[in-house]
């Protein structure tokens, strides 16, 4: 994690552990610096919200104008997931954001990646 980053959150640039989960949120420090999000408020973590409407399915979540997004689906989870790519490092608008899938499948599974620039 950039010292800076860590300065900024942590009041110095050695004080952040990449895998110590600062605010008890579930996403430790490296994730919340990848997701761009606060790591000493457990309400600033990256979530989706999925809704169907009709055959399409919206995808929405806050967004950081600093990273991109990829979104993906798979109809199971076990044993193996078969992730399927829908949108590919989608920018950030910096607040809150959807992505559509037009072929929306009535069962299964999303899951949002993030990535630095």
């Amino acid at each position: 994690m950039p010292d800076s980053w860590e300065s900024r959150y942590f009041d110095n640039p050695t004080n952040g552990a990449a895998d110590v989960d600062s605010d008890h949120d579930g996403l430790n420090n490296w994730q919340e610096y990848v997701a761009d999000t606060v790591p000493t408020n457990n309400r600033s973590a990256l979530s989706i919200d999925v809704r169907a409407l009709t055959d399409d399915h919206c995808i929405r979540f806050y967004s950081s104008a600093n990273r991109l997004y990829t979104l993906q689906f798979s109809t199971n989870l076990f044993p193996t997931p078969n992730w399927q790519t829908i949108r590919v490092r989608v920018p950030g608008e910096g607040g809150e954001m959807e992505l559509s899938d037009i072929n929306g499948d009535p069962q299964g599974y999303y899951r949002l990646r993030v990535n630095l620039p």
